[in-house]
Parts: structure tokens; sequence; C-alpha cells
């Protein structure tokens, strides 16, 4: 016999209505990394939205194999290379395992966001020697739609990143946090 569960029970995740938009896979990193990132300093990668509804991006960061003891890293969306941030995420440094994370920034679902371009930048704070974090790069521009950018000088390459779409009607914009 089945179980039947009330409908109020099914799963609300806020992830759980986002479908894959845009992924740059990092078996295409074969470039050297553009090195620590410093404080002040600030890696950007534009990409189109494919669909309505941008609801979040996840952008490769790594630690060069190593723990984090302090300090934090903030991920940025907005719409202008140094527009006004559509939506921000702090995160803690040590949340980065050994090797690299996917770090995501949620985020209410953006209309009409088919066709439009969008940037997601990484910074840091209060980390410091021996502690880096950094992001991998492609050896070529693999992403004709986007480019990384280093202190807002484009570099002809790509970083790794996902971006995700919540169809219309999926679940309320107001359900949606900034975590992920």
């Amino acid at each position: 016999a089945g179980v039947i569960y009330p409908a109020y029970w099914r799963n609300t995740s806020p992830t759980s209505a986002m479908v894959p938009d845009v992924a740059i896979a990092d078996t295409l990193m074969k470039g050297a990394p553009p090195g620590p990132l410093s404080a002040g300093s600030r890696y950007t990668q534009s990409f189109t939205a494919e669909h309505d509804g941008l609801s979040a991006v996840a952008i490769e960061v790594t630690a060069y194999g190593r723990s984090i003891a302090r300090g934090t890293f903030r991920l940025t969306l907005t719409e202008t290379a140094d527009g006004a941030p559509l939506a921000t995420r702090d995160m803690p440094g040590n949340s980065i395992p050994n090797c690299c994370i996917y770090a995501r920034l949620n985020f209410p679902p953006v209309t009409h966001s088919a066709g439009k371009m969008y940037f997601i930048s990484l910074s840091q704070n209060q980390i410091v020697p021996p502690d880096a974090i950094t992001v991998f790069l492609s050896g070529t521009d693999v992403y004709p739609r986007g480019e990384f950018f280093a202190d807002g000088k484009p570099t002809g390459q790509d970083t790794s990143f996902k971006t995700f779409y919540t169809p219309p009607g999926s679940l309320c914009g107001a359900c949606f946090s900034s975590g992920g």
C-alpha cells in the first residue's frame, strides 16, 4: 500500500522549481587561474540569460587546496559591469572545501531576463596569505555570450559557472533566499 501525503506536504524548497539555464563546465577550464583574489579586487563573469525568470547563479571558486582560516567572499549580481547590485551573498571562506565549490547566489526570479546580459562578481574580505581564493579560467573564449573580467579588464576568457531560472508560476518570488 502506498502512502498518501497531504498536498501541503509537497516540497516547497526554493531551489526545487529552478531549471538549468546556462552552464559553462569546469572541464573547459584549460587556462591558468588569474591568481589570488586580493582585497579590493574583483573577478567578474558576464553572461546572457537564456530564459525569463533568472533566479540563481553559481560560480566555481577554489581555495588552492587549502582550508581558509578566516575571512569571507561575496557574490554580487548586477545588470551592468559597475551597476547597482540586484543580489548579493556573503559566504565564509571556510565554506570552500579543499578543492572548490560552486558558490551559489539565489534571488527572486527576474522577469523578462531572457536575452539580457548580467554580471556575477566575486570579491573577498579579510582572506589573508597564506590563504587565498581564485577561479578557474578557460584558455580561450569558450562562451561567446559573455566574458571574464579581472578588475574590470576583459581577458578574452571565461570561468566556470551555472545559471538557473524559475519557470513562471513555479513558486512565489518571496520564497527565495540568498542562500544556496
